[in-house]
């Protein structure tokens, strides 16, 4: 068998992922420009800890947002840095990259930039059908099987009938758009700002779908917005449980318009395997239990880690 080479092209990671070799590549997709000097500084994890502290003529820049490339020229010069020191482990092999935008020219920029480094050939496949295979998930049933995808920048709704997708959707409704939505609520109620450690926290800690009989509480600390000083404040789940809940009901509305385009014999055949939900945004209080009071299916919460598509890159035939 030929070496292999998975890579995913990712607004929050860079991943380069061997056969031979294990992972290569797992950098933040993030740079510290000097826009003096047209070079990259920094890059990676050590870039998001200079929030606020950077000089003249330097800025952090995130080259790709949304599925999008934002600055080809500085995404180019990241790649380049990151791949030149792997060279290599390109020569000759099968590569495939993880499909995350449906931008063809974005997916072409992705193909030309790693042709460079004379790969035997290229291929993209599917984000989710590659998160689900390195997860584990079964896809291979006639039943058929939908996977709710949350990423960083959307969430993606797939359909798989023996291990093909018959059927998708992206949606916008990715983990920066709840954490923007919980940041927003805080500063126009509570008059305070929130970094994105304290969003997790409740997110994670008290954030629910469902009405708890007991509820949850904490306390956290943010900025406030007139002051400027650091301030502490109770949270209870009761509190935040509706901007969850608008959330989950979007994916719920949309799951239920990609059913309604399925043959009946697909849609109906779904309620064997019923749902996977995929990302960290499972971990939400009462994510199963929304879903199959609704659709009155299965629902499996994966526990998949963030580098099952990894796992996925190098397992798909």
């Amino acid at each position: 068998m030929n070496k292999r080479i998975g890579i995913v092209f990712d607004e929050t990671d860079i991943k380069v992922v061997s056969s031979e070799d294990g992972v290569l590549v797992k950098e933040k997709t993030v740079v510290l420009w000097n826009e003096k000097e047209n070079k990259i500084v920094l890059y990676g994890e050590d870039v998001l800890n200079l929030e606020n502290k950077i000089g003249t003529n330097l800025s952090i820049i995130h080259p790709l947002e949304d599925g999008e490339i934002k600055n080809l020229k500085i995404f180019q010069n990241l790649i380049h840095l990151l791949f030149t020191q792997i060279k290599d482990e390109f020569k000759d092999a099968d590569v495939i990259i993880s499909k995350t935008s449906d931008n063809e020219l974005v997916l072409d920029e992705f193909k030309a930039i790693t042709s460079i480094y004379q790969p035997k050939n290229i291929r993209f496949e599917d984000s989710s059908k590659l998160i689900a295979i390195g997860a584990g998930i079964n896809i291979n049933d006639d039943y058929g099987k939908i996977i709710l995808e949350v990423e960083n920048h959307c969430a993606k709704i797939s359909v798989f009938v023996n291990g093909d997708t018959i059927a998708s959707k992206q949606l916008p409704y990715g983990e920066k758009y709840i954490n923007q939505k919980i940041k927003h609520h805080f500063k126009e109620t509570k008059g305070i700002i929130l970094d994105d450690y304290v969003v997790d926290k409740i997110k994670y800690g008290i954030g629910s779908v469902l009405k708890l009989k007991d509820d949850l509480e904490i306390v956290i600390s943010g900025i406030d917005t007139l002051s400027k000083e650091k301030k502490k404040i109770l949270v209870s789940s009761s509190s935040v449980r509706k901007i969850f809940l608008d959330l989950f009901n979007h994916y719920k509305n949309e799951i239920t318009k990609l059913l309604e385009t399925l043959p009946f014999y697909i849609s109906t055949g779904i309620v064997k395997n019923g749902m996977s939900v995929v990302g960290s945004i499972g971990k939400i209080g009462g994510v199963n239990y929304f879903f199959k009071d609704f659709f009155d299916w299965p629902v499996e919460i994966s526990n998949s880690t963030e580098d099952a598509i990894l796992f996925g890159l190098l397992k798909i035939k």
